[in-house]
């Protein structure tokens, strides 16, 4: 064998070894950023997961006290939706479950929102409010819009999917921790459901809490949909 045919075997040699690294490192990248994205996505939504939201709430409640910005935390909760997974099966449950979040994405679509899924049927926006009015202008549009979706609910008392929420705002996360203000929008979501559901209630941070079920002036309700009452939608 001639040196000139050496080389060119080495040559050929080198180059499918670099091809094949090439190929691994490509294949290890993608399975890399794909272990990243379940890591803090949900996967039937693709919205940021529980573990994340931990992670943002914590962070954006400090930015709203270095920048003094109030800061809204949203608690949604599909109504009657273990008797429309029984009614329809978990298949169309896992659809409307798609559903919910495709159109509650397009309501919290700013820069500064972030929207998860937190649980089997509840969901969480956090984002960031002036005042309790302008966050509750936020929580009345998600109501609609799912109530505009229209998805049929023979185990709801208005015959579709709808919502409950619970909002809590804080002035500028001044002394909130953030499991503080994750509770006190999920006693405000057990106060909408006890409430009738198809409804939010808020409280705020601010001032004193009531325990569950107490009477509070800083709550209230908001965007009754069962009582045909029409909001901006966000659809």
């Amino acid at each position: 064998m001639t040196f000139t045919a050496v080389m060119i075997m080495l040559a050929l040699i080198m180059g499918v070894y670099v091809a094949s690294r090439r190929r691994v490192l490509e294949h290890y990248n993608t399975l890399r950023q794909r272990l990243v994205r379940e890591s803090v996505h949900d996967a039937l939504t693709g919205l940021y997961n529980r573990r994340t939201f931990d992670e943002v709430l914590e962070r954006e409640l400090a930015r709203a006290h270095r920048t003094s910005h109030g800061l809204a935390v949203l608690m949604l909760d599909i109504d009657y939706f273990k008797p429309y997974n029984d009614y329809y099966g978990h298949p169309a449950g896992d659809e409307a479950l798609i559903a919910v979040a495709s159109v509650l994405s397009r309501c919290f679509a700013r820069a500064d929102d972030t929207l998860f899924r937190v649980g089997g049927e509840e969901f969480c926006a956090v984002f960031f409010a002036d005042d309790p009015d302008k966050a509750a202008v936020m929580a009345d549009r998600a109501l609609a819009a799912i109530d505009a979706l229209a998805l049929p609910n023979p185990a709801s008392p208005s015959g579709r999917v709808t919502l409950s929420g619970g909002l809590a705002w804080t002035q500028d996360g001044n002394g909130v921790v953030a499991h503080a203000l994750y509770n006190r929008a999920d006693v405000a979501l057990y106060r909408a459901k006890r409430g009738g559901r198809e409804r939010w209630v808020l409280a705020t941070m601010d001032d004193g809490a009531s325990p569950p079920g107490a009477g509070s002036t800083l709550e209230r309700a908001g965007a009754d949909t069962s009582r045909g009452e029409q909001k901006e939608s966000c659809r």
